[in-house]
């Protein structure tokens, strides 16, 4: 998020596209209603760092978030997991983009 300098260490709201802001994280369901927000980290910090230190990632770790839930799609049961920035870690309960090369058709 865009912010005005700080007067205090405001090098490290610099982000890596060069201006001042803060991270926001959140989490989004599939009816587009926020269910998690974290806000406030300086915008120099990394997107991984500020999820690794979440109360969001503390409580997928210890199956607290979804507990057991799994949803049947035809006849395939399947975990809930979240979709994630490319920057953040592959987890049982996190997917993120393939970031390798494809085939021309694929």
């Amino acid at each position: 998020i865009p912010i005005l300098g700080p007067d205090h260490q405001a090098s490290q709201y610099i982000n890596q596209k060069g201006y001042f802001s803060m991270v926001l994280q959140a989490l989004v369901d599939h009816k587009g209603r926020f269910t998690n927000i974290n806000v406030g980290w300086p915008g120099k910090v990394h997107d991984a760092r500020v999820f690794r230190n979440s109360g969001l990632f503390r409580r997928l770790q210890e199956g607290i978030y979804f507990p057991d839930q799994k949803i049947t799609v035809g006849d395939v049961e399947m975990p809930i997991v979240i979709l994630g920035d490319p920057a953040y870690p592959l987890m049982p309960w996190l997917m993120k983009p393939y970031m390798g090369a494809g085939c021309p058709g694929q």
